[in-house]
């Protein structure tokens, strides 16, 4: 009990961009997905609330998770320290 796996610098090095790379692809969808409500002037269908609402806080979250998924990246090689001779 208690026993971790040895430290393997580089492990999973091939990885680390991907969630800023997926962060910044759906937060861009969300963008353009927000575009659309603007241009058609969607609503909800009982409240008449604008779909804009919805869109506008979700892209908040959305860069809020880009901005950390790159920290992450860059903040990597603090991490993993193989990742400095690559």
């Amino acid at each position: 009990m208690g026993h971790s796996a040895p430290h393997q610098p580089g492990v999973g090095s091939a990885v680390q961009p991907g969630p800023a790379f997926v962060a910044t692809v759906g937060s861009h969808r969300l963008y353009l997905g927000m575009q659309d409500k603007i241009t058609y002037g969607e609503t909800t269908l009982i409240a008449q609330i604008p779909g804009l609402a919805g869109y506008a806080l979700a892209l908040i979250g959305a860069l809020g998770f880009v901005l950390v998924a790159i920290f992450c990246v860059i903040r990597a090689p603090d991490v993993w320290p193989g990742l400095r001779s690559r």
